[in-house]
């Protein structure tokens, strides 16, 4: 689970987010979660909108099966992990 609080500590309910994938990192590009974690199978960095939905119109393709040690969101919006 990721949950939010809100700037008080207290627990945001308007965001939900669950997942059967562990979470291993996460970071901020603009309104957006970048969160890398691993499924049952790989490895894999996925989208989270700000109510906790998963950002389907983020593909990622092409980069290997491999454990995600850090996360960085560029100026330019570009994540380097």
């Amino acid at each position: 689970f990721l949950i939010r609080l809100n700037a008080d500590g207290s627990h945001d309910p308007t965001f939900r987010f669950e997942s059967n994938r562990s979470l291993e990192r996460i970071a901020m590009q603009n309104n957006k979660i970048i969160v890398a974690g691993k499924d049952a199978v790989q490895h894999i960095i996925y989208r989270v909108n700000e109510n906790g939905s998963t950002d389907n119109s983020f593909t990622l393709t092409g980069i290997g099966n491999f454990a995600h040690r850090e996360i960085l969101v560029q100026p330019d919006g570009k994540i380097l992990t």
